[in-house]
């Protein structure tokens, strides 16, 4: 259906052959797929009601967040309060019951609210309703006196229904900002970064016994402290928090490290993975994520030897660009700091990206004997060209020992999209410049791999 409000009738797939937007199918599939999908982590609604809904909080008001249902569900007279994100990822239908309204309050906006249901979509007669409905392949249809502030956006074989008395607005207030007076711009939309290490201890056992599991969680964007920081291990638990919030503000800033600690028991040789979540200090609330692995040997011999001793890796990815691209996108320079946080030496490093290649080393083995020693950093980059919002995935990989072990580092490069205002999440397109120079990766890199020696 193409952008904006329209006649009663039926609209295949944005319109009929002489009407039809091809880009704006485009953009909608890249904000579903690209943009909305990834988001998390999931605040998990049980019931079938969104109204009467208590797993997510306050009894029919939501605060930004994705919500996830696991299966169809009612929209029926919610509040949605609070500046920031909205996304209801629906596993099965969305409706609503006549009269139903869907209410803004404390900054909401109807630009940041998401449904992406899988199945049709129906609102029933005099339903007041707020957001864009991004469907796949189904039927969106509106019945008598809809009144409904957003967009319908049907892909594929789906087709979007109206009547004469119902009214698409396609919010205003979605525009890209403009150069305060005096020079300055607008604050930018920062993307978060993060990074955990872990380091178990001991990394051999005999027989079976204790582990200590170390996680030290850092924040690698200098301009951009997290919130609501988690930390939940596959194998291990609980994980408890040990220090780092120095000034006691509830924030992850550059200048902090936070530092977690589990125990259990391993009576078999054990690879388990821990992953962090963090949240951006400001009001889009964009998610930051990081995992690390480590092995734990348990040995059935009497004794322990150094050649059973498994290594460890540590990668943290920067992308030159942490603001949004305007629409078209632009070329990013990818930075990959890895290190060896263990006590043996690694061989055969390699380091790959899903999205970019070739990745290559351009320092770090100081004295050229190609072992990743315990006292060296090893950078890499990797350019490339991003014309649609984009999430990778970066994979160091290490020998030794008769062990390979992996570390995983993840980044977000957004892209505007045109004719659909926010689609990448959170916030209006901002126009502005890359972040510095290389140089400046550079030293970022340095400083959280310098700091990460200093657990």
């Amino acid at each position: 259906m193409p952008l904006g409000l329209h006649p009663s009738g039926t609209y295949p797939n944005y319109g009929d052959t002489a009407n039809d937007t091809p880009q704006a199918r485009i953009d909608a599939a890249n904000a579903l797929s690209v943009d909305l999908a990834p988001q998390g982590p999931c605040i998990n609604i049980s019931l079938t009601n969104l109204s009467t809904d208590t797993d997510h909080g306050t009894i029919g008001v939501y605060e930004p967040g994705v919500y996830c249902t696991a299966g169809a569900v009612t929209a029926a007279n919610i509040t949605l309060s609070g500046a920031g994100t909205y996304i209801f990822r629906i596993n099965g239908a969305l409706g609503t019951t006549a009269l139903d309204s869907v209410i803004l309050t404390n900054g909401a906006s109807a630009c940041d609210v998401f449904w992406t249901p899988i199945g049709s979509t129906t609102l029933a007669a005099g339903t007041n309703f707020i957001g864009t409905i991004i469907d796949n392949a189904n039927f969106i249809t509106l019945n008598d006196a809809v009144n409904w502030t957003g967009r319908a956006l049907s892909l594929g074989a789906g087709t979007v229904t109206t009547t004469s008395n119902d009214i698409i607005t396609v919010p205003t207030s979605c525009t890209a900002p403009v150069a305060a007076t005096g020079g300055s711009e607008s604050t930018p939309r920062l993307i978060p970064l993060i990074n955990i290490l872990k380091v178990p201890t001991p990394l051999i056992l005999v027989w079976s016994g204790l582990v200590t599991y170390n996680y030290t969680v850092q924040n690698i964007w200098p301009n951009l402290a997290l919130r609501n920081i988690t930390v939940n291990d596959d194998t291990c638990g609980p994980v408890t928090l040990i220090s780092g919030d120095v000034n006691n503000d509830g924030r992850l800033e550059l200048t902090e490290k936070r530092y977690y600690r589990c125990t259990t028991t391993l009576s078999a040789t054990t690879t388990n993975i821990v992953t962090v979540y963090g949240e951006s200090d400001d009001s889009y609330r964009d998610v930051a994520t990081d995992t690390a692995t480590a092995i734990v040997v348990v040995s059935t011999g009497a004794t322990i030897t150094g050649s059973l001793t498994p290594p460890l890796i540590n990668i943290v990815k920067i992308p030159s660009r942490l603001t949004p691209f305007t629409v078209g996108g632009g070329d990013v320079t990818y930075t990959y700091t890895v290190t060896n946080p263990g006590i043996v030496a690694m061989h055969d490093v390699v380091v790959t990206d899903d999205k970019c290649g070739p990745v290559s080393l351009i320092m770090g083995d100081t004295n050229l004997d190609h072992l990743l020693d315990i006292n060296e950093i090893w950078i890499y980059t990797c350019d490339t060209n991003i014309y649609t919002s984009t999430k990778n995935t970066a994979t160091a990989k290490g020998e030794a020992n008769g062990f390979t072990v992996y570390d995983y580092a993840f980044a977000n490069v957004y892209v505007t999209v045109p004719g659909l205002p926010k689609t990448w999440l959170t916030s209006t397109p901002w126009n502005l410049a890359i972040l510095g120079s290389i140089f400046l990766i550079f030293w970022i890199s340095f400083v959280v791999a310098l700091r990460k020696r200093d657990i």
